[in-house]
């Protein structure tokens, strides 16, 4: 499963029109690969909006997570949780926050394969944007990936296909994106 110059090439260049937040409280939890766009898409459909951003590459612990998660909601403020979230034990923590709080929890699941995740992470590197991640990451969340579903109390679940989008980033970003590396 690798990616060509047809793969990069057929991508998307902008997300659907879309309304992606929500008009009252609620939680969003992310799912997908590391170095996919998830805290580029939080940045550009969420932050705006002003949802609370929970990351765990700044937080650094997931106990950090939970707590920040928690005192968003506690707040009646929304708030995505942006780390990769691959499995339903992961995901189960941040569920059952919102549901506490009794209120909506979406998920948003990043449909890019390893290839291209890789790849996005490999670029975002090269632009000094941040430190590559390394292949154990990839091999981590592939053996614990289990796709979400409303099952487990999700009120819906969106796949977010990949593009081609630039909006925002450095201008060599584009000619390097169309580089295989």
């Amino acid at each position: 499963d690798g990616i060509g110059p047809e793969k990069l090439s057929s991508m998307p260049k902008a997300y659907p029109k879309a309304s992606y937040h929500a008009s009252s409280t609620e939680m969003v939890l992310f799912c997908g690969f590391p170095g996919c766009g998830k805290s580029t898409f939080f940045h550009r459909f969420f932050a705006p909006f002003a949802y609370q951003h929970v990351n765990r590459d700044t937080l650094k612990t997931p106990e950090k997570c939970i707590a920040a998660a928690t005192a968003a909601l506690a707040q009646k403020k929304s708030v995505v949780i942006d780390n990769t979230n691959p499995s339903p034990d992961d995901r189960a923590k941040y569920i059952a926050i919102a549901k506490k709080a009794q209120v909506p929890v979406r998920c948003f699941v990043f449909l890019h394969d390893a290839a291209l995740a890789n790849h996005m992470n490999i670029l975002r590197a090269r632009l000094g944007i941040t430190a590559r991640v390394s292949s154990i990451a990839y091999n981590m969340f592939k053996s614990k990936f289990q796709a979400p579903t409303t099952d487990e109390g999700f009120s819906e679940v969106v796949s977010i296909s990949p593009v081609a989008d630039f909006h925002g980033l450095p201008a060599d970003a584009q000619r390097m994106f169309y580089q295989l590396s």
